[in-house]
Protein backbone atom coordinates (compact mmCIF):
# COMPACT_ATOMS: atom_id res chain seq x y z
CA UNK A 1 0.00 0.00 0.00
CA UNK A 2 1.34 3.24 -0.86
CA UNK A 3 1.04 6.42 0.55
CA UNK A 4 -1.45 7.43 -1.65
CA UNK A 5 -3.84 4.87 -1.70
CA UNK A 6 -3.30 4.94 2.54
CA UNK A 7 -4.28 9.00 2.11
CA UNK A 8 -7.62 7.97 0.27
CA UNK A 9 -8.43 5.27 3.10
CA UNK A 10 -7.85 7.51 5.79
CA UNK A 11 -9.61 10.39 3.92
CA UNK A 12 -13.05 7.38 3.32
CA UNK A 13 -12.49 6.69 7.59
CA UNK A 14 -13.00 10.54 7.55
CA UNK A 15 -15.86 11.23 5.59
CA UNK A 16 -17.40 8.16 7.53
CA UNK A 17 -16.35 9.70 10.90
CA UNK A 18 -18.22 12.98 9.97
CA UNK A 19 -21.13 11.00 8.58
CA UNK A 20 -21.22 9.49 12.47
CA UNK A 21 -20.45 12.14 13.98
CA UNK A 22 -23.48 14.18 12.04
CA UNK A 23 -26.11 11.78 12.56
CA UNK A 24 -25.16 11.05 16.27
CA UNK A 25 -26.18 15.03 16.80
CA UNK A 26 -29.21 14.78 14.62
CA UNK A 27 -30.48 11.96 17.30
CA UNK A 28 -29.12 14.13 20.51
CA UNK A 29 -31.30 16.84 18.69
CA UNK A 30 -34.32 14.56 18.63
CA UNK A 31 -34.06 13.22 21.45
CA UNK A 32 -33.39 16.72 23.38
CA UNK A 33 -36.72 17.94 20.95
CA UNK A 34 -38.47 14.46 22.63
CA UNK A 35 -37.30 14.82 26.37
CA UNK A 36 -38.43 18.50 26.22
CA UNK A 37 -42.23 17.65 25.31
CA UNK A 38 -41.92 14.82 27.80
CA UNK A 39 -41.05 16.90 30.90
CA UNK A 40 -43.29 20.02 29.24
CA UNK A 41 -46.09 17.00 29.30
CA UNK A 42 -45.10 15.87 32.83
CA UNK A 43 -45.39 19.01 34.34
CA UNK A 44 -48.42 19.61 33.20
CA UNK A 45 -49.80 16.17 34.50
CA UNK A 46 -48.12 17.20 37.91
CA UNK A 47 -50.19 20.02 38.18
CA UNK A 48 -53.14 18.63 37.10
CA UNK A 49 -52.80 16.06 39.50
CA UNK A 50 -52.27 18.58 42.35
CA UNK A 51 -55.65 20.63 41.21
CA UNK A 52 -57.23 17.05 41.65
CA UNK A 53 -55.61 16.14 45.42
CA UNK A 54 -57.01 19.83 46.02
CA UNK A 55 -60.29 19.09 45.02
CA UNK A 56 -60.30 15.85 46.59
CA UNK A 57 -59.01 17.85 49.67
CA UNK A 58 -62.02 19.88 49.38
CA UNK A 59 -64.66 17.18 48.67
CA UNK A 60 -63.59 15.39 51.85
CA UNK A 61 -64.04 18.15 54.43
CA UNK A 62 -67.09 19.01 52.31
CA UNK A 63 -68.48 15.35 53.08
CA UNK A 64 -67.12 15.81 56.86
CA UNK A 65 -69.79 18.38 56.73
CA UNK A 66 -72.85 16.63 55.16
CA UNK A 67 -71.61 13.76 57.30
CA UNK A 68 -72.80 15.96 60.69
CA UNK A 69 -75.88 16.82 58.81
CA UNK A 70 -76.94 14.12 57.52
CA UNK A 71 -76.29 12.60 61.35
CA UNK A 72 -78.30 14.69 62.86
CA UNK A 73 -81.83 14.67 60.75
CA UNK A 74 -81.04 10.92 61.40
CA UNK A 75 -81.11 12.05 64.87
CA UNK A 76 -83.76 14.57 64.67
CA UNK A 77 -86.03 11.74 62.87
CA UNK A 78 -85.41 9.35 65.25
CA UNK A 79 -86.68 11.74 67.76
CA UNK A 80 -90.30 12.30 65.35
CA UNK A 81 -90.24 8.58 65.05
CA UNK A 82 -90.57 8.00 68.76
CA UNK A 83 -93.04 10.71 69.58
CA UNK A 84 -95.15 9.09 66.45
CA UNK A 85 -95.16 5.69 67.75
CA UNK A 86 -95.58 7.14 71.46
CA UNK A 87 -98.74 8.91 70.17
CA UNK A 88 -99.33 5.73 68.13
CA UNK A 89 -99.77 3.62 71.54
CA UNK A 90 -101.63 6.32 73.23
CA UNK A 91 -104.30 6.40 70.47
CA UNK A 92 -104.56 2.67 70.14
CA UNK A 93 -104.95 2.36 73.62
CA UNK A 94 -107.76 4.70 74.29
CA UNK A 95 -109.69 3.42 71.72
Amino acid sequence: MNENQFGVILEDINKKFDFLVEGQKCLEEKFDKRMGNLETKVDKLETKVDQLEIKVDKLGQEMIVIKTFVGRIEDGLNGHEKRIKRLEDAVFVSE
